[in-house]
């Protein structure tokens, strides 16, 4: 298993003038011979947001509770983690 992170180009009005990306976060499994490749969403985010610390704190809940729930070893989940903190960084830790 491996992560992988699409770019993809979001669609909106026309009346937009600039483009907007998405980050898009998977999760994929190799294919076996008799299986096809099966790729597990974990979670996405728009590039334009990527500096706010509450949505990338959002992202990385969803991530967080997406490979909790899909029961990976802690090798790929620590690989698969380190992967996506290069593209989305987690947001600093607040102390209260």
């Amino acid at each position: 298993m491996f992560a992988n992170i699409k770019r993809k180009k979001l669609k909106i009005l026309k009346r937009e003038y600039r483009q907007r990306y998405t980050l898009i976060c998977e999760l994929i499994e190799p294919a076996n011979a008799e299986q096809k490749q099966r790729t597990n969403y974990l979670a996405s985010i728009a590039e334009d947001i990527l500096t706010n610390d509450f949505w990338r704190e959002q992202f990385w809940r969803k991530v967080d509770a997406k490979l909790k729930r899909l029961k990976v070893s802690p090798e790929v989940e620590r690989t698969a983690r380190a992967k996506i903190n290069k593209s989305v960084p987690r947001p600093p830790i607040e102390n209260q």
